[in-house]
């Protein structure tokens, strides 16, 4: 395994921490293979659609995080790396650590109060939305399994600073074991309540297990001790960190491309369950999930990165930087051109394969809008997790203009030309609008 590691480092660039979280995010796409397999196999194709439409519901989560899991990693990466600095004196490396502590106290009150808003907030909006929207028709029920499902997935929101923090510590490897392990207990969990007849209950299964093994994990590595562990090394000085001033101009910069970006990515499943029904909602998000899943793993070669990206940045090594961002870039990109054009042969071969998943995909045409959507918001989400290290948000004014012309083409296509005309909106806006500023932006910023 040693050598095989270091064969792939030479050649593709992969490190351990690339590794574990590509085995986090390989596990997570098996289990979205299997997920699509059980949900082809159990369910029908109304559930599908109030599975995934569940999901973008779900993502109404960064209306109050409001990018803060982003700002920690930032911050606690360029805190830790000043606190760990060889050429720095003894008292800056415990005002760094001092700092780190602040900021993990700030941390947890401000997710106290996210889940219980998201928890309260939610839970109604989602009672509003699939009452109206529900087919007459339609006696599923689906009230019990919301109502649940909300609950168990606030409860995750708990965890999100944990982990974001523990990956700017440079515990990225540690924190991908963890969601490898979420990933199979609460996928595997969710695949056995399927064939127990579990019905959308399953999907408060899937949460409530992922939290559970979360929880377990971080206590069992030794995780939550060593977080603990940073307060007692900065109990020499007392820090404080101004979140009026110092994140909130970076925070609400991303805050607003996130917000963006949930107008981008999570209103195709919600505008076509009102529209055309739960069955076409669940093609879209079949289709989707899969394409995004494969862009998600091929990101881990940036991703995994961000926290060295970081540390050249406090320690003023621009030219390093660079280089090795140039370097990573060049090998990601083939990569994820690579994958998507697989999971384009998957998501159009799969269903002549396996007749299960006849019509569980949306048609061809809309799948290869989908995935040439993918390769160039590649490039772009890669440009912004490097320019994003800086602790500056350059993406802001494209993220909002596409959310904009995204959401007015998604709604205006998807209610009038279906799910193929929402998916040429998104592929236009993207390739039109999107990846040319990404260009344009990250080539300014290398020249400077």
């Amino acid at each position: 395994m040693k050598q095989l590691l270091m064969v792939a480092q030479k050649r593709i660039g992969m490190d351990r921490a690339i590794f574990a979280t590509l085995l986090n995010r390989g596990s997570s796409a098996i289990a979205n293979l299997l997920t699509i397999a059980c949900l082809a196999w159990f369910f029908t194709a109304e559930q599908q659609g109030y599975y995934y439409t569940f999901a973008s519901l779900f993502s109404l989560q960064v209306f109050f995080e409001l990018g803060f899991t982003f700002v920690l990693t930032q911050f606690s990466a360029h805190e830790f790396s000043k606190a760990r600095a060889e050429n720095s004196s003894l008292a800056e490396r415990e005002h760094a650590s001092a700092r780190l502590h602040a900021l993990i106290r700030m941390s947890r009150r401000w997710f106290m109060l996210v889940a219980v808003a998201f928890w309260l907030s939610v839970t109604v909006a989602g009672l509003v939305f699939f009452t109206k929207n529900q087919a007459p028709s339609s006696s599923l029920a689906w009230q019990g399994p919301w109502l649940m499902a909300v609950a168990a997935f606030s409860c995750g929101i708990l965890l999100l600073p944990l982990n974001a923090i523990l990956e700017g510590c440079q515990k990225i490897k540690e924190v991908a074991y963890i969601r490898t392990w979420q990933d199979l207990v609460g996928f595997g969990c969710f695949g056995l309540a399927l064939a127990a007849g579990a019905g959308l209950y399953a999907i408060v299964i899937l949460h409530a297990m992922r939290v559970l093994t979360g929880l377990f994990l971080l206590k069992r590595t030794g995780l939550l001790a060593w977080l603990s562990a940073q307060r007692d090394k900065s109990n020499t000085m007392i820090a404080s960190i101004s979140w009026k001033k110092e994140i909130f101009p970076f925070q609400w910069r991303i805050s607003l491309s996130w917000l963006s970006g949930y107008l981008i990515f999570s209103l195709f499943n919600p505008v076509l369950f009102a529209f055309h029904g739960a069955a076409v909602a669940g093609q879209m998000g079949m289709t989707f999930a899969v394409f995004m899943g494969i862009t998600n793993i091929a990101m881990a070669w940036i991703t995994t990165k961000v926290p060295t990206f970081c540390q050249l940045i406090a320690l003023d090594k621009q030219d390093e930087l660079k280089e090795f961002f140039l370097s990573t870039l060049k090998k990601s990109s083939l990569i994820s051109v690579l994958l998507i054009g697989a999971g384009l042969v998957l998501v159009l071969g799969g269903p002549k394969l396996f007749p299960v998943l006849a019509n569980k995909f949306l048609p061809a045409q809309a799948c290869i809008w989908i995935a040439i959507s993918c390769i160039a918001n590649f490039f772009v989400f890669a440009s912004a997790a490097y320019l994003r290290s800086f602790k500056q948000e350059p993406f802001l004014i494209l993220s909002v203009c596409m959310a904009v012309v995204t959401a007015l083409s998604t709604y205006f296509l998807g209610k009038y030309y279906g799910a193929n005309g929402m998916t040429f909106g998104y592929m236009a806006a993207t390739v039109l609008i999107s990846l040319p500023y990404a260009f344009i932006i990250l080539r300014r910023k290398l020249r400077n």
